[in-house]
């Protein structure tokens, strides 16, 4: 069952009287924290949540170089390609 946040979270600022900002806030937190724990903080990331959509959206954030000599903060162009092919050349 897919559980859409925007509902949590208007319930419990509505029973618990928590300002919203503060709660999306901490969710994020929560959420980073756990993806670094897992990660072992060799990553680069940033969780913010999607009002639209109602999830805690996890970011990676990777360098794109030729050759890549750090695997957890570095990706080569041809995977980074593959991941977001970006504009069609001419």
């Amino acid at each position: 069952m897919v559980t859409n946040l925007n509902h949590i979270i208007d319930q419990v600022v509505k029973d618990k009287g928590i300002d919203r900002a503060v709660l999306v806030e901490a969710l994020e937190s929560a959420v980073l924290s756990a993806a670094n724990k897992k990660y072992r903080n060799t990553r680069d990331l940033e969780a913010h949540y999607n009002d639209e959509i109602g999830e805690v959206e996890v970011f990676e954030f990777v360098t794109v170089v030729q050759e890549v000599q750090d695997s957890y903060k570095e990706i080569d162009l041809d995977e980074a390609s593959e991941i977001d092919p970006g504009p069609p050349s001419r």
